[in-house]
């Protein structure tokens, strides 16, 4: 067995050994060329620093790194550690993960940074055995019906703008933070809504996916309607049911507030966190 960096190898075969390790994830994934570049090119896929273990010639398992800054320091991402069926039960996720860490230390990264679902207790308790500690508790949710409730004006803009220092409460995931949405090779657009000049409601969100990234309110705004003007329009603009990946668990309001208007948590992920 031979451990490799990506970038050795054709990103088909990345591709395909991709979506062999995670057919029959809890969360199965299979992504074509395209899907896979918009998602690994939004986390900063960066192949140089992501692995690949070879048995002879094939591909048998990735860890893909995404590099970039994180909390304002550059970090590497774990943006997906995998192996084929046929390869499993050998140690070579971990062996790929420490490799993938090494790599990311040395291009400066002080942190890497992944994400875990908490029902894969062997995983968490993998990661933990690498030096890895849980920073804290996403969860992830789902809404389609939601109703306006009473009149805001929105204004929609089409690009990702950031939102004006310290609206919400915590702070985005990796891969809905301002510089993965910055990155995203998708359409992006970004929901406002000001009082005064200034603004106190925002969002992002990717129309095609249902993706909704970032949402936060002012702390002087909330329990006003803002949160529930912002995901009825969103959800008016999306093509499908809006997607809400990754929010705090430890924000209770949020919580409360997403299961009042009919979101539906759909599963739970540790954020893991290895210091350099």
């Amino acid at each position: 067995m031979k451990i490799v960096t990506l970038d050795t190898l054709a990103l088909d075969t990345v591709i395909a050994t991709f979506n062999e390790a995670f057919a029959d994830y809890a969360v199965p994934v299979t992504l074509d060329r395209e899907r896979f570049l918009k998602m690994q090119n939004r986390r900063g896929f960066a192949p140089e620093l992501s692995v690949g273990a070879l048995e002879g010639e094939g591909l048998v398992g990735i860890s893909l790194t995404g590099f970039g800054t994180w909390l304002g320091a550059p970090a590497g991402y774990g943006s997906g550690t995998g192996v084929i069926p046929a390869a499993r039960n050998r140690g070579l996720a971990g062996d790929m993960v420490e490799k993938a860490v090494g790599l990311a230390r040395r291009a400066g990264g002080g942190k890497y940074v992944l994400e875990v679902m908490c029902q894969n207790e062997p995983a968490r308790r993998a990661y933990e055995r690498a030096g890895f500690t849980i920073e804290r508790t996403l969860d992830c949710w789902t809404l389609d019906e939601i109703s306006e409730g009473s009149e805001v004006e929105i204004e929609m803009r089409e690009s990702f703008i950031p939102a004006p220092a310290g609206m919400g409460s915590w702070a985005p995931s990796w891969q809905n933070s301002d510089q993965s949405l910055a990155r995203a090779p998708e359409r992006v657009v970004t929901l406002a809504i000001m009082r005064g000049g200034r603004q106190v409601g925002h969002a992002a969100l990717c129309p095609e996916t249902g993706d909704f990234p970032q949402f936060a309110v002012a702390p002087g705004a909330r329990r006003q309607g803002i949160g529930r003007a912002l995901l009825a329009r969103a959800r008016r603009i999306s093509r499908s049911p809006l997607r809400i990946i990754n929010t705090d668990a430890s924000d209770a309001a949020t919580s409360a507030f997403l299961m009042a208007i009919g979101g539906t948590r759909t599963l739970a992920q540790y954020e893991m966190v290895r210091e350099g």
